[in-house]
């Protein structure tokens, strides 16, 4: 019985978090950024570099994607740094208060597409 009580307590738990998860990314505060490696080499150790922030993703092997919530506190572009190749500039602009999605094809060499639909 205790059990399935801790079982219970778990699952509501999770579901709660994944609730807040959900309302962060998709409500409005921050740019959702999606980067897919559409390349045959996986991605090490990947870092997104924003105004005022860097946020390690890590790994990303051919052809699957990561996502992370982007604030900047001001003007800002997005730079992908990972292990043995050079940093990727993505075109883009945005800053705090900014919303939407940001979607980058990236290969270990250079920007593929972008597609971005960010709104203040």
């Amino acid at each position: 019985m205790r059990t399935k009580k801790l079982l219970l307590a778990s699952l509501v738990a999770i579901t709660i978090a994944l609730g807040f998860i959900y309302d962060y990314s998709f409500s409005g505060k921050g740019v959702t950024f999606i980067v897919k490696n559409v390349g045959t080499e996986s991605i090490r150790s990947m870092v997104v570099h924003i105004t005022g922030h860097s946020l390690a993703i890590g790994d990303i092997e051919p052809g699957t994607s990561k996502w992370v919530v982007l604030n900047p506190t001001s003007e800002s572009h997005v730079e992908l740094t990972f292990s043995g190749h050079p940093r990727l500039m993505i075109d883009c602009y945005f800053e705090h208060g900014y919303s939407g999605t940001l979607a980058a094809e990236i290969t270990v060499e250079k920007v593929v597409t972008i597609k971005d639909s960010t709104v203040f």
